[in-house]
């Protein structure tokens, strides 16, 4: 029987994917989660065209309190695509392969431009290329990243950021921009106080801030 708006699925025990295409649709209003301890492993994607979601999330669905290993990625990986409006991501760990300098593309969360309302709230992103490429509006708080090349998010799109940690990130937060040319990260100095001095770049203005401090390096292309 199909879940319907308000249900709850429960994954009771240890679940490997046969295949890292191997793909779940959360419907509209549908909850995932898992009983404690229990982990869900992902085999990396090593060829083909790579991976939009293992679990995908329509409107107001959410993922909660899932524990997620993803192995070593020779093609893009994404394990959560976020389709629908209103999507929540909450309290889930996600662990990848990935150490500095790997090429791989591996990426706990993706989501169709422009999606509205989304939470990502007290996750652990450890060992991904990038916790998240965040092209909507939504909340992203309390949560930790570490051992990353640092969140994507694209520059004409407003999310706020707030009291999340960072720990050995190439850099922390990186506003970067698509194809429309608006900023609306103008103050990356507060961006950085409010997430416990975090590192942001805004590779639009060249500029970034570390600690709660702006820092300004026109001519340094790797600022």
């Amino acid at each position: 029987e199909e879940a319907a708006d308000g249900d709850t699925i429960m994954i009771s025990k240890d679940m490997t994917l046969d295949d890292p295409t191997e793909s779940y649709n959360v419907p509209q209003g549908v909850t995932l989660t898992a009983a404690k301890n229990v982990t869900i492993t992902i085999p990396g994607a090593t060829e083909g065209n790579g991976v939009r979601g293992n679990f995908t999330l329509e409107n107001g669905a959410t993922l909660d309190g899932l524990n997620i290993k993803l192995g070593k990625n020779e093609v893009e990986h994404d394990i959560v695509n976020i389709v629908g409006d209103g999507a929540r991501v909450t309290n889930c760990t996600f662990t990848g392969a990935y150490e500095t300098g790997d090429e791989e593309v591996s990426r706990a969360i993706v989501m169709n431009y422009g999606k509205k309302d989304f939470t990502i709230s007290g996750n652990t992103f450890d060992s991904l290329l990038q916790p998240a490429y965040v092209d909507g509006e939504g909340e992203i708080t309390g949560n930790i990243t570490k051992n990353t090349s640092g969140w994507r998010v694209t520059a004409n799109f407003k999310t706020d950021f707030t009291e999340n940690e960072f720990e050995n990130n190439i850099v922390d937060i990186a506003i970067i921009e698509n194809s429309d040319p608006a900023n609306v990260y103008d103050d990356i100095t507060e961006l950085s106080e409010t997430n416990k001095g975090a590192s942001i770049q805004n590779e639009i203005l060249k500029v970034k801030a570390d600690d709660g401090e702006l820092i300004v390096n026109p001519n340094d292309e790797e600022y």
